[in-house]
């Protein structure tokens, strides 16, 4: 047997001979899919001595009964010949293509590699087969041809058609470029298809940098810098894996969200940044624009990309300095920038010679070596001008980017650079839509809080997206529209008698603007339930369980709902959060999470990946707690549930997490404090004991405050602002001075008072007056703590702090640095101008009355007959100061 070929020319219908192999080529299928002989079967029958004729396809091909024995007259010599047989004639049209692992872009050279996944079926116009399949490969030394396919048609286009679509359905990822999709786009030009095509075209096309079929360049540049995140974060995450399997404590590091992604697409350099907000969502920012995306892994290695709507298949692999990037079956190129100083070998290979001397002097696009690939001999250029020192000898066997040799350059300056990226993004919408009723937009922003606990960013600010939850909690229509979303979907599956008493209820309440009726609803499913028979009762308790779940969430109304999902998401803290607290370090929280979780690696990460947002987790749940109501409005005291996990929050004692245990404390002790009117009977009884005694005889009489009484209302952690200031106009004159007392204490308890007056010989207001020195944490004594053996130099240490002058000045009175305040309260304005000369004569000491006093300091409570001691008292008689 034999394969000859020809060349054809339509114009005038005539062959011209090329060329006769003795063997059968690769591409006898086509000859056996339009004369429909198996030419291999026929081979082997010739070999066993049985003659054509005998053959039953042969017998066939020539119109001839295929059990028959007679002669085939195969020169048509007989004129009998031409009666009974029929001169073979093609039957339609057949195209063939090899798949080489080639690559088109780079003159078709050859690579080698592995190939991950082969994805072809033949059909029935298209057959094809290959030589290597998934997770087999091809090495440096194999022919690049390892695929053939042939589709058949009618005619000429038809098999065109047929083979363009099966080009596109083919899937072949692996090391290696192949030209599958050079080949669609040599199919689909209009030389091809008018096949008005000569011996030259396809030189014309290469030379011409003619090019597969790439996608959108914003697509790939998209897409790539996801991929590309996408890899690093896993890569990571890997090594953290790798690390825990050993027993080590992993570096939080490898947890981080944020990356930078660079490269540079059709000679523009891309630089994003980076940020993942949930397990498969990312955030990339380039220039000021942002652009939200998917990434969901393919059980096969890839990638799915939801962007804007729509969904890409997306493989990445590394290359020599680039990755290469496949988009829906098209295949682009994201490289890395180049250093012109490395000589590399682009692919696996050996070096075969060197067409320069090492030392010798290179042009910019001069080949400096030979290398062979896969049968075929590639010449190695120069990207710039330079003298080439080589590190590799001829004969030796290349690994794909191994450096040959090293190019110094004549003029580093002028290396030309990637233009960087100065262009704004198209505006894209959201990965996937999510609706824009109450239910959805509460499901997408309870995503977003949720993912951001987890430790991952949010692109919405956490107090933006905490109002929006309260308010879509509150909507009355929320959870008429989350129980109208599962019906919907269980529709087919439900009785119709059930569905429709479901639906009459719903339909009732919503045109007599009712609240939700979940415990109605619930009754009917359960007397459903119960009229069936325990079988059925099984099968459709299963079915309803979404319905009941929307139902129990909402049966105690929608404040008891927003309560329920606030607890989750403090609960969700508490849960990631609870066992790095008890940890003295994060080295053994992490042992401490390893051993609660040791057959569940994945939530070893999750934990570990929420712990590392600590700061951002705290920031979101402070502000939780300002929005949260802990007290129940029908009781009026501190809902059960609430307080169970605000006490949680107070037992984490971490370092990291103490701002939230504070603020949970906090919010528990005010909502443990009486009602406003309890409190204000309780400030009344408190104030009064602490101005009246009881005196036998006579009764009740009143006297200036007493300090022991009123103490633990100067002390006490619970806020009194708000009912005393009502006390400040009792109308008892002594009630109000008891409050003056009261409210200066609280308001000036970070200063140490030297002494407290009251003014009460003269006629209403009453008025308070005192003195107080500033303290000092920073030195660790405090300012007013004047003992008896206390010196004015030491006096003068302490009070320097407050002021610089004083400080400088070694011969200053330190009495003029004790400050001084007043307070009364008046009840009209007149009052007030009749009493502020007096009021302002307690600071000057102008005022005629000697006010009670109280001293707070033994050092400062000697007075003499003037307004106030003079310091000089302060100090031992014997010092330089008191002479």
């Amino acid at each position: 047997a034999g394969t000859v070929e020809y060349l054809y020319t339509p114009a005038d219908d005539k062959f011209f001979f090329l060329e006769l192999n003795p063997r059968l080529q690769v591409e006898h299928p086509t000859t056996e899919m339009v004369s429909g002989v198996n030419l291999p079967a026929s081979q082997l029958l010739v070999a066993m001595g049985i003659p054509l004729h005998r053959i039953r396809e042969i017998r066939h091909l020539y119109g001839l009964d295929p059990n028959g024995t007679s002669s085939i007259d195969f020169e048509f010599a007989s004129p009998q010949a031409k009666e009974v047989q029929r001169k073979p004639r093609p039957k339609g049209h057949v195209i063939a293509v090899r798949i080489t692992a080639e690559n088109p872009e780079a003159g078709f050279k050859p690579s080698s590699g592995m190939m991950q996944s082969l994805n072809f079926r033949s059909s029935t116009n298209v057959w094809g087969y290959f030589s290597v399949s998934a997770n087999g490969g091809l090495h440096e030394f194999a022919d690049s041809q390892f695929g053939h396919i042939f589709a058949y048609g009618g005619n000429r286009e038809q098999a065109r058609q047929a083979m363009v679509v099966a080009l596109k359905e083919i899937s072949i990822r692996g090391d290696f470029r192949t030209t599958v999709e050079y080949l669609v786009r040599l199919l689909e030009m209009p030389d091809f298809r008018s096949n008005a095509f000569t011996t030259a075209w396809l030189d014309r096309l290469i030379s011409d940098r003619l090019t597969a079929e790439r996608p959108d360049p914003e697509l790939a540049v998209i897409c790539g810098a996801a991929c590309m995140a996408q890899n690093e974060s896993g890569r990571l995450l890997g090594e953290f894996k790798t690390a825990m399997d050993r027993g080590q404590a992993p570096s939080k590091t490898l947890l981080k969200t944020t990356f930078q992604v660079e490269f540079i697409y059709e000679g523009v350099r891309y630089r994003f940044i980076a940020n993942r907000t949930g397990p498969t969502g990312w955030i990339l920012y380039v220039n000021g624009c942002k652009v939200a995306v998917d990434v969901r892994p393919l059980s096969d290695g890839g990638v799915l990309v939801l962007l804007d709507g729509k969904s890409h298949a997306c493989y990445s692999s590394p290359e020599v300095g680039a990755t290469r990037l496949l988009i829906d079956e098209r295949t682009c190129l994201l490289e890395e920038e180049v250093d012109p100083t490395q000589l590399r070998s682009p692919s696996p290979g050996k070096l075969v010679r060197f067409l320069v001397d090492s030392g010798d002097h290179v042009k910019c696009g001069e080949a400096y070596a030979e290398i062979e690939v896969m049968k075929m001999y590639m010449q190695l250029t120069t990207s710039e001008d330079g003298v080439v020192q080589f590190v590799k000898q001829p004969g030796a066997a290349l690994a794909a980017g191994e450096v040959i040799g090293v190019l110094t350059l004549d003029d580093p300056s002028l290396v030309k650079h990637a233009k960087p990226f100065e262009g704004q993004l198209a505006a894209y919408g959201p990965p996937q839509a999510y609706g824009s009723k109450t239910h959805q937009l509460l499901r997408r922003a309870l995503s977003l809080l949720t993912n951001a606990l987890d430790g991952y960013d949010t692109p919405v600010p956490a107090t933006q997206l905490l109002q929006q939850i309260t308010e879509l909690l509150q909507k009355p229509e929320l959870p008429f529209l989350e129980i109208g979303e599962v019906l919907s979907a269980l529709n087919s599956r439900l009785p119709q008698r059930l569905s429709a008493a479901l639906n009459t209820e719903l339909t009732r309440a919503q045109q007599q603007g009712l609240v939700f009726p979940a415990r109605e609803l619930l009754a009917t499913v359960d007397s459903f339930l119960g009229a069936l028979s325990p079988a059925e009762t099984v099968t459709l308790t299963l079915t309803v369980d979404p319905i009941r779940q929307v139902l129990l969430g909402y049966q105690e109304g929608l404040a008891a709902h927003e309560r329920m999902v606030f607890i989750g998401l403090l609960q969700r803290y508490i849960d990631a959060e609870s066992v790095f607290s008890s940890a003295a370090n994060e080295e053994e929280g992490f042992f401490a999470l390893r051993d609660q979780h040791r057959d569940q690696p994945e939530a070893i990460v999750e934990k570990m990946i929420s712990h590392a947002g600590v700061g951002t987790k705290n920031k979101i749940v402070l502000a939780m707690l300002d929005v949260i109501h802990p007290v129940n409005p029908q009781s009026g005291t501190l809902d059960a549930q609430y307080e169970k996990v605000l006490k949680k929050l107070t037992e984490l004692s971490g370092r990291a997490t103490s701002k939230v245990a504070l603020k949970a404390r906090e919010v528990l002790l005010q909502c443990q404090v009486p009602s406003l009117e309890d409190r204000k009977r309780q400030m009344e009884f408190i104030l009064k004991s602490s101005v009246t005694e009881t005196v036998y005889g006579s009764g009740e009489e009143y006297r200036t405050p007493s300090y022991d009484a009123i103490r633990d209302l100067i002390v006490t952690n619970y806020y009194v602002f708000d009912v005393l200031q009502s006390f400040l106009y009792h109308p008892n004159p002594y009630i109000r001075l008891a409050a003056l007392e009261v409210y200066v204490r609280r308001a000036y308890h970070m200063y140490n008072l030297v002494d407290f007056d009251y003014s009460t010989e003269q006629a209403e207001p009453f008025m308070v007056h005192w003195r107080f020195i500033l303290q000092d944490d920073s030195s660790g004594m405090f300012a007013g703590r004047i003992g008896k053996n206390s010196s004015v130099s030491d006096l003068k240490r302490i009070m320097s702090v407050s002021d610089l002058n004083f400080a400088v000045d070694k011969d200053a009175d330190p009495e003029q640095y004790l400050r001084q305040g007043a307070m009364a309260s008046f009840d009209t304005f007149e009052q007030m101008e009749a009493s502020f000369a007096r009021l302002l004569g307690m600071i000057t000491g102008s005022g005629s009355e000697t006010p009670a006093s109280r001293p707070e300091s033994p050092g400062l409570a000697m007075r003499a007959l003037g307004r106030f001691a003079p310091m000089s008292a302060l100090t031992p008689s014997g010092t330089p100061a008191a002479q």
